[in-house]
């Protein structure tokens, strides 16, 4: 057993680090995740420096009862847990009876002669091998019979028991030294008798003769196990009381006492002449041994909890400490248990759970060991365990959703949206609202229309808010605003900005007051031209262009994205994007990242989806390798299939967002090779044009793409889809050539149902003509600058050797009927380029041209 010396204080970012908080820890069952289990066992095996911290439920097979069990004993006075038994031995051993202690002490050495029997386990085989590959840096456990240090010497030196061990005794003395095993081992009949056993080394300290002070009492003396009832990474010790005229150790001196003073000896008499009794302050323990994590975990990379959590409040705050300086260095946190675990606020510092058998795990991570060899030099590959952590942890993406905004019911205004109702005044017709403004002239505008009348207006209605607030600014606090004499106003704050100011405009007879005009308000929409005349009231021009409708239904979007492992970078940076985008639109969406290496261990993660069917779109989106050839795109590692393939294997998995969805579309984010080839576009057309399947396919068609280029038009896609389902094609397409950077990236492909596929390429006149690129100049033209020609505007100096197109197209004109000449810059040769026939038309949107072309002619 390792114990640990007191430490200087913890760097303030180590105390302070937090947790790698987790969105959401789904469990890793062997049965329903084999793929996932058996990626977790491998990085297991392959790391370098581990930590572990066992509980009971890592020893459940060995024969020794838990903790939190009933010790039960022939002759027992009461049925309480071994635990109970622990707290009640150490909170105040000063009171704990002489009688409990030896029952104490029996029970606990039954316990102990049960654990020299005890069954050997794989966990313990699995700490031997970690030892003899130096790579256990620690073994914590909360066991207190010390099963782990019987695997081996090297165990033993590396394991720490949290709450003691029981195959050592000793006293409650501070200096004691305490029995060991084989000393605690002897007296094993004496405790079982229930006899109270001395320890004798403090026993011989504390001799004494008639002029010394005894310190503390016999039965702190007594011995009892070397078990505690709080969190330490040593014994804690506790301070005993001793007498008033100051400390003494254990070394006693035949120093005679001081002679108190007669004053003294009075104040510690008692009223009827005896002398008072001493006071002794409590037994009270000292607190843990700082722990100094940075080197305490031995610079770790795996940070193993085997069994179920700690409930105690002081080990579970040492659990997130070390697993905070563990992720610090890119490690991961493994909790390995069949349990389920409760709660995410006191787990949130676990990265993966596997759900399974604590001993049949380590022996499958045993066996894992030897086929990868792990038993080369440790300065080998050292710096990728952090790597592989994370690339285990983070190609795992959790699913992400967004709520609706929760709609604000109340009266609003109808152009600025103002939510104060007491500036708030109610057609009489149509009860829609309008703010107003709360101050009145008295006198009306001579030229209420002119500029300049206006201004004076307002310039006079200020002056009045002035001498209002100057008048209201003089009375007390406590007293109330009056209303000022000159103007109209129901409170101290006219609101300038309102967006109706009644009676502007109002002529003839008496103005109506304030209240009555707001009582017989009629809106802009409702007022009758016709009948009554010219508006009476200033309309403010409205601060938006469009008012949204509150009777629309909001736009609701299911997203799964099916990724390969190596797109699981790209495959978060999407789903983050597109949660934002759409959580700040305010709408309702939730993603689920399917990678294809799981696809056939994957239920129906829209199982449980709530909409209602056909108040949503379903979107799904491809990040794979788009392979060359007839190969098609890739699926695993070992295996690929052609588009309709991949669909027919992928799309059933999301079955039930797919058919509740009331529109439904397929994106292919990978290199076009497989949309190069028209057999597997024919495919595509007839499985497309099937009833359940989704009306749109769009793919690229660049060879080699970068699918991170071609998010930014995803996200506009979605809401523009969002808003205009019924045209996904021109919406669509007018979103990839309004994204300078997705259309100067990739081509695209698009196939929907019922209308034959297309090709839009992308085609500036200077570099891609028509959507197919100029050859290079330099491979046509081999002439020099030419200074002497006649035509300044050739063979300039310092004009570019490069192509200048001339053509007249415009937009909706026929691929065909345009006609383009190149024209060298250098020297002013051109050519004519091929007539070949071409199908399709030119299309320009802000200046930027494309061929929409037929992929079949």
């Amino acid at each position: 057993m390792s114990h640990l010396a007191a430490a200087a204080p913890l760097p303030a970012d180590l105390i302070t680090s937090t947790s790698r908080i987790s969105d959401r820890l789904k469990p890793v069952h062997p049965v329903r995740n084999p793929s996932r289990f058996s990626e977790v066992l491998a990085g297991i095996a392959r790391t370098k420096k581990i930590l572990i911290l066992s509980g009971d439920t890592a020893l459940s097979g060995c024969g020794i009862p838990p903790l939190d069990s009933i010790a039960e004993y022939p002759e027992q006075p009461r049925r309480t847990t071994y635990w109970n038994l622990i707290r009640e031995s150490t909170e105040h051993p000063e009171k704990y009876p002489i009688h409990s202690l030896t029952n104490f002490n029996r029970i606990m050495t039954e316990r102990r002669i049960t654990a020299r029997q005890a069954q050997r386990l794989p966990y313990f085989d699995y700490l031997h091998t970690l030892c003899k590959a130096d790579r256990l840096t620690r073994c914590l456990t909360t066991s207190i019979d010390g099963l782990e240090a019987k695997s081996s010497v090297d165990v033993a030196g590396r394991v720490t028991t949290i709450y003691g061990d029981n195959r050592f005794s000793r006293c409650l003395v501070p200096a004691c030294e305490g029995l060991s095993e084989e000393q605690t081992s002897a007296l094993d009949d004496t405790f079982r008798t229930q006899k109270m056993a001395r320890c004798e080394a403090c026993w011989d300290k504390n001799k004494k003769n008639s002029m010394q002070r005894r310190f503390g009492t016999e039965e702190l003396r007594a011995l009892r196990p070397c078990v505690q009832a709080r969190c330490g990474l040593s014994f804690v010790n506790i301070e005993l009381s001793v007498d008033d005229d100051g400390e003494q150790g254990d070394d006693y001196t035949d120093a005679l006492p001081p002679i108190p003073r007669a004053s003294e000896s009075k104040a510690k008499m008692s009223g009827n002449g005896k002398s008072r009794g001493k006071r002794q302050p409590a037994i009270k323990f000292t607190p843990p041994d700082p722990i100094d994590l940075a080197g305490y975990d031995g610079g770790c990379h795996l940070f193993l909890l085997l069994g179920a959590p700690p409930k105690d409040p002081d080990l579970l705050d040492v659990t997130r400490d070390l697993a905070a300086s563990v992720h610090g260095r890119g490690g991961a946190v493994v909790y390995i248990d069949p349990g389920l675990l409760h709660g995410t606020s006191q787990h949130d510092h676990i990265d993966i759970h596997l759900q399974a058998d604590i001993q049949e795990t380590l022996s499958e991570v045993m066996k894992q060991m030897e086929q990868d060899l792990v038993g080369e030099p440790m300065g080998e590959n050292i710096g990728n365990d952090a790597d592989l952590w994370f690339e285990l942890i983070q190609n795992e993406l959790p699913v992400r959703h967004t709520q609706k905004d929760v709609p604000y019911d109340r009266a609003v205004c109808a152009h600025c949206s103002c939510g104060i109702e007491d500036y708030l005044a109610e057609c009489t017709q149509c009860r829609i609202t309008y703010c107003y403004r709360r101050v009145q002239e008295v006198e009306d505008s001579e030229d209420s229309e002119s500029d300049s009348g206006e201004a004076t207006t307002l310039k006079h209605s200020l002056d009045l808010h002035a001498t209002s607030v100057s008048e209201t600014s003089l009375k007390p606090p406590s007293e109330p605003l009056a209303k000022s004499s000159t103007s109209r106003t129901s409170d101290s704050f006219p609101f300038y900005e309102a967006c109706i100011a009644f009676n502007m405009f109002h002529t003839g007879g008496r103005q109506p007051s304030l209240a009555e005009a707001k009582q017989s308000f009629i809106c802009p929409d409702c007022w009758n031209f016709q009948e009554k005349g010219l508006y009476p009231h200033y309309v403010r021009p409205p601060p938006r262009d469009s008012i949204e409708l509150t009777t629309d239904v909001w736009p609701r979007l299911a997203l799964v994205v099916f990724y390969v492992e190596d797109f699981w970078p790209q495959t978060k940076h999407l789903v983050n994007f597109t949660t934002g985008f759409w959580r700040q639109l305010g709408w309702e969406f939730v993603v689920q990242p399917v990678k294809l290496q799981h696809l056939k261990e994957r239920e129906d993660p829209f199982a449980n989806l709530e909409w209602q069917a056909g108040s949503y779109q379903f979107i799904a989106v491809f990040l794979t390798h788009g392979l060359t050839g007839d190969q098609g795109y890739q699926l695993n590692n070992h295996q690929s299939l052609r588009p309709t393939e991949l669909l027919a294997q992928s799309l059933p998995v999301v079955q039930t967002a797919l058919y509740g969805a009331s529109a439904s579309f397929v994106f292919y984010f990978s290199c076009g090779h497989p949309m190069r080839n028209p057999s597997m576009v024919k495919e595509l057309c007839d499985w497309v044009n099937l009833e359940h399947n989704p009306a749109y396919v769009f793919a690229c068609l660049n060879k080699k793409l970068s699918p991170i280029y071609m998010f930014n038009l995803f996200n506009k896609v979605t809401k523009a889809l969002a808003e205009r389902p019924a045209d996904a094609r021109s919406v669509v397409q007018l979103a990839w050539m309004r994204d300078s950077i997705a259309c100067s990236h990739s081509d695209l492909l698009c196939v929907a149902r019922n209308l034959p596929a297309e090709l839009w390429l992308y085609a500036p006149f200077q570099s891609r003509p028509l959507g197919k690129a100029l050859p290079s100049l330099l491979s046509v033209c081999s002439c020099k600058r030419r200074d002497d020609h006649p035509d300044p505007q050739v063979g300039r100096v310092g004009r570019r050797k490069i192509w200048k197109v001339e053509h007249k197209g415009k937009a909706g004109d026929k691929l065909k009927d345009i006609e383009l000449r190149a024209i060298c810059r250098a020297c002013g040769q051109w050519w004519l380029l091929s007539h070949t026939p071409l199908e399709g038309h030119l299309s320009k949107v802000n200046g930027v041209f494309g061929a929409i072309v037929p992929y079949f002619r």
